[in-house]
């Protein structure tokens, strides 16, 4: 998965907020909540998770009020209000406030789960989103921060937020240790508000992502038909089976790869917002081909052809891997040496994808004669010309 380079803030940002996760409305999920009726009796769990839902969309959409100086910064104050939350709300107490709630942590809790930044910019930060913040001395009254045993979080605009993001929060944080095997860890649970993933402990799989759920298709945006024609090509067609991670971190973006078992990635994605960057290896069985159809690709992919050159690797092969095909190297010994790098941006960016595959290609909203549930699907495979 590449790191993608120069994406502005507010794609950034975008793309945090529309992968806020739909709020699930199933019965298995209503029961799970139900079962903390007897916990918060006085307390509408789903209705504080929809409040919650919409003001985390309100933080990832309300740019104005982010401090910071460029892009790089202004993200890192982002997430790192989001990831103060989590901690304060994960590993804090629920308290009764009057007729209200609050969640109130030790300071010393807070220093050892929160550890990006200024508390003091996170509290002006969340202040403009209905979330209070109180320093409190050992005694329980107002003081400075630096004076402060513990805090308390409160919120103004919904009365049941606290209590419920207080559950969801903790209930992240009693998951299993997140593995290379998850898509994505506890904060990226909280991050997503994956309410699922926390109260019906679902896991999230690597291996078992769906290339087509909601969020994803939501991060393609205006190249969602495109991907949804790539999917078909790869998972449907080609019989490839789709792997993937999300990621929060120097640059916000989904790593969806497609691969045939036991074997390396033939396509790596990196979707960010309404970006579509793919690492394309070249199969060394339909390498040949590939290199003497360029002049049919897009300018972009067969300039990225043309450069194939010897990649210097450990191997030592003296150049016997290296193969001349109609003026192009090829390496049949390493695979990065034969690899594309290149964000799809043009319609004919797509359409070399599908070539280069072995496929014909139709746009979207077009048809060869077939009916229209056949767009996507192949009029020639591999080995078929």
């Amino acid at each position: 998965m590449i790191i993608l380079r120069d994406v502005p803030f507010e794609r950034q940002a975008r793309f945090l907020h529309d992968n806020v996760c739909r709020y699930p409305e199933g019965p298995e999920f209503a029961q799970a909540l139900s079962a903390l009726a007897g916990e918060l009796p006085d307390v509408d769990v789903a209705a504080g998770l929809k409040a919650h839902h919409d003001a985390l969309r309100g933080i990832y959409a309300d740019l104005a009020c982010v401090e910071g100086k460029g892009d790089k910064a202004k993200y890192a104050e982002l997430t790192s209000t989001v990831a103060f939350l989590y901690a304060a709300f994960a590993f804090g107490t629920l308290a009764r406030e009057g007729n209200g709630y609050s969640v109130r942590i030790d300071k010393a809790v807070l220093q050892q789960e929160y550890r990006k930044g200024s508390v003091a910019k996170r509290v002006r930060h969340l202040a403009y989103h209905g979330f209070s913040v109180r320093y409190l001395s050992p005694e329980g009254k107002p003081t400075s921060l630096s004076q402060a045993s513990r805090l308390s979080i409160a919120y103004d605009r919904h009365p049941h937020l606290v209590p419920a993001l207080q559950r969801f929060a903790a209930s992240i944080a009693s998951l299993p240790e997140a593995t290379h095997k998850t898509s994505y860890n506890k904060l990226g649970i909280f991050m997503k508000a994956d309410y699922p993933a926390a109260f019906l402990r679902v896991p999230i799989p690597r291996d078992a992502l769906d290339p087509l759920r909601d969020d994803i298709l939501a991060t393609v945006d205006t190249y969602r038909q495109e991907w949804l024609g790539l999917v078909g090509r790869l998972r449907d067609e080609c019989g490839l089976a789709c792997s993937g991670i999300w990621g929060y971190g120097a640059s916000p973006a989904w790593g969806v790869s497609f691969s045939a078992k036991g074997e390396k990635p033939l396509a790596i994605f990196t979707l960010g917002s309404n970006i579509v960057f793919i690492e394309f290896t070249l199969p060394i069985d339909a390498a040949e081909r590939i290199i003497r159809e360029r002049q049919s690709y897009s300018d972009a992919i067969r300039e990225r052809i043309e450069s194939f050159h010897c990649v210097q690797c450990p191997k030592e092969c003296k150049g016997s891997n290296m193969h001349k095909i109609d003026g192009v190297w090829l390496c049949k010994g390493r695979a990065e040496a034969r690899r594309i790098y290149i964000t799809l941006s043009s319609p004919r960016d797509f359409e070399s994808i599908h070539s280069m595959l072995g496929f014909d290609y139709y746009p979207p909203g077009t048809t060869d004669g077939n009916s229209p549930m056949e767009i996507w699907f192949p009029v020639r495979k591999r080995g078929d010309e």
